[in-house]
């Protein structure tokens, strides 16, 4: 019932602004279960780092890879890690010289980022 009643508490916490304590209740929920989806998906969200978010949720990918909520929180997360990098963000190509004749519509090369965390993510789904 501790890890139950910690998650509620540790949302509680995030609605009320106290990330600290928040972050705290939902360590204690994955020192008693350390694959619980909900508190890793949460500590995911308070990660001050988005590389830390990234992390977070691909730990409990390992754990739930067919859940609906950790592919949502993984898109967010891969949203996150690429806003610092805005060169990658721009769909309109920066420079219509020589090399860039046309408008590529999926975005340049914002995909590229993502392929080697893509690749494992379809390895680990095949293999499960």
């Amino acid at each position: 019932m501790a890890v139950t009643e910690n998650l509620r508490k540790g949302m509680r916490a995030v609605r009320d602004g106290r990330k600290g304590e928040a972050r705290d209740l939902f360590r204690s929920v994955l020192d008693e279960d350390p694959i619980n989806e909900t508190a890793l998906l949460w500590l995911g969200y308070l990660a001050d780092d988005p590389h830390v978010s990234l992390n977070r949720i691909t730990q409990a990918l390992e754990s739930h890879p067919r859940s609906p909520r950790v592919f949502a929180a993984l898109l967010w997360a891969w949203r996150s890690v690429a806003a610092l990098r805005p060169e990658l963000e721009s769909d309109e190509p920066k420079d219509l010289g020589r090399t860039e004749l046309f408008h590529r519509p999926w975005g340049g090369r914002r995909w590229v980022a993502g392929l080697p965390l893509l690749s494992a993510l379809l390895l680990l789904v095949i293999v499960v």
